[in-house]
């Protein structure tokens, strides 16, 4: 599904996130532990701004 909003944004976030995970994955982290990391994280994110959009 397509997101609203400016794309080249996204993409920048995503290359800035990518970047994140390489680094992260280079310093002895897991793919599975980064992956449940950012699984996380978004998921926070994604309620956070549900709820201040709901108030």
């Amino acid at each position: 599904m397509p997101l609203h909003g400016e794309e080249s944004e996204y993409t920048r976030v995503l290359e800035d996130v990518r970047d994140l995970v390489a680094h992260a994955i280079g310093a002895g982290n897991s793919a599975e532990s980064v992956r449940e990391f950012w699984r996380e994280q978004i998921d926070r994110y994604v309620e956070d701004a549900a709820a201040s959009d709901r108030m």
